[in-house]
């Protein structure tokens, strides 16, 4: 493959999104990403749309605040500005997972409305995903081309293209770039299958690869016409907070249910379960007695019950879990989990994301904003003119807030005084009055962070 042809694979992906108005690259200073940079770097000069590119420093070799720096001198090469990210990766599990995890979360947090992030993920890792889902039995599917991320979306225009074409186009062009050892170390699953498995593989199956994308391919489209024909079915079942009706699943048929279940786990992003996996999480929803409060772990969250409904369970941060070159405008205090809150912009919590909408007879904004801050027991709210209060937990509990929610649910206040606990009540005295302007403080259901 040609650089022309790298350069093609490139704009006609973009050419199928929505227009983005900022575009970044996740660039990691190695060969995939670095051609990806170099490519949207010629392609955006034509373009005019601002571009940006991020590292991700984990902080798991040692060669990590070099590859930092090169990535620091390889953009202001470029004149493309370049922000960090540091990340904290769990020391416990794989620590593979883990750290794209972290990654992944770090780079939701960073995408605003409008901005579409670019990932280098090519050809050769295409085969890689395919073939370790199918052996750890979770499908044959490989990573999407697109999907949104935080409040902004992905893309992978690259899938199409090998990694030997990516480092030609790099080569060409005389840029440098590092190389990743832990990529061919056999003590991770993806360097046993790139250094092993596949080699002894096409030696005798040469065109193992094409077969397995071929097949991949052929699962999507499967799953996409059995997606629709589920879609109003399923849409039924869900109410607006994204929880699934569990009288629905136990009243279908095992394996209608069993497909309901798999596109509403991919409706929120999960991917595919193992399929002992996937069977065990629909047993137990269809066993679940109405008063049971299941919890079920799943790759990034948790499925659990309340009321009848299915929920999952995403855990966002209330306050970022990395460090930026970015000068944030609220100032966070991660001990006492506290943020400052102008409302610009939406803010992740535990339980969700909240925002604000103008709205006639709803909260006044203080001008100097609200302090955030999770609800930590004994909370209470001021309710009339004479000062009579309600515990906050009991306010939740009317509400209807399932109870693994309600320790973490944010709490506005304003000089130290609680005036807004969000989906719930507005403190006596905050309440806008005739056509005063306000504002209703939503906490929309959390984003499924990016996990492929």
């Amino acid at each position: 493959m040609t650089a022309v042809a790298v350069d093609a694979a490139l704009a006609d992906s973009l050419a199928k999104q929505q227009r983005a108005t900022r575009l970044w690259v996740a660039f990691s200073g190695g060969a995939d990403s670095t051609a990806l940079l170099l490519a949207l770097q010629r392609w955006s000069k034509s373009d005019g749309r601002p571009l940006h590119a991020v590292h991700v420093n984990h902080a798991m070799q040692a060669q990590a605040a070099a590859w930092e720096a090169h990535c620091a001198v390889v953009a202001q090469s470029l004149r493309v500005p370049l922000t960090v990210l540091r990340v904290r990766v769990a020391a416990t599990g794989s620590r593979e997972a883990a750290a794209r995890d972290a990654r992944y979360a770090a780079l939701a947090h960073l995408m605003a409305a409008g901005d579409l992030l670019l990932l280098a993920h090519h050809q050769d890792d295409q085969v890689e995903t395919v073939l370790m889902r199918a052996l750890r039995g979770s499908s044959v599917l490989g990573m999407p081309p697109t999907r949104s991320l935080g409040a902004g979306a992905l893309l992978r225009p690259f899938l199409d293209v090998s990694r030997a074409a990516l480092v030609a186009y790099v080569a060409a062009a005389g840029v440098p770039y590092v190389t990743d050892p832990s990529n061919a170390d056999a003590r991770f699953t993806r360097g046993q299958l790139r250094t092993a498995l596949l080699p002894l593989i096409q030696t005798h199956w040469p065109a193992a690869g094409a077969r397995l994308l071929a097949l991949a391919a052929r699962e999507a489209q499967r799953d996409r016409a059995l997606a629709e024909l589920l879609a109003p079915q399923l849409d039924a079942a869900i109410d607006a907070a994204g929880g699934l009706d569990i009288g629905m699943l136990k009243a279908a048929s095992p394996a209608i249910a069993a497909a309901l279940l798999a596109a509403w786990l991919t409706r929120r992003q999960v991917p595919a379960l193992p399929v002992r996996h996937h069977a065990e999480l629909l047993r137990q929803l269809r066993e679940a007695r109405p008063d049971r409060q299941l919890m079920v772990q799943v790759h990034g969250g948790k499925v659990r019950c309340h009321r009848g409904r299915v929920m999952l369970l995403a855990e966002p941060p209330l306050v970022p879990n990395h460090a930026s070159d970015r000068a944030d405008a609220d100032a966070v205090s991660a001990a006492s989990g506290t943020v400052r809150w102008d409302g610009q912009a939406p803010l992740q919590t535990t339980v969700g994301e909240l925002q604000l909408l103008a709205a006639p007879r709803a909260l006044r904004w203080p001008a100097a904003g609200v302090e955030v801050r999770l609800r930590a027991g004994g909370e209470r709210l001021v309710l009339t003119a004479n000062g009579q209060r309600r515990s906050v937990k009991a306010l939740l509990r009317e509400r209807g807030i399932a109870p693994w929610l309600r320790a973490g649910w944010p709490l506005l206040y304003a000089a130290d005084a609680l005036i807004c606990v969000p989906e719930v009540a507005i403190a006596f005295g905050w309440q806008t009055q005739g056509d005063e302007p306000g504002v209703c403080v939503r906490l929309q259901p959390p984003a499924r962070r990016g996990l492929v």
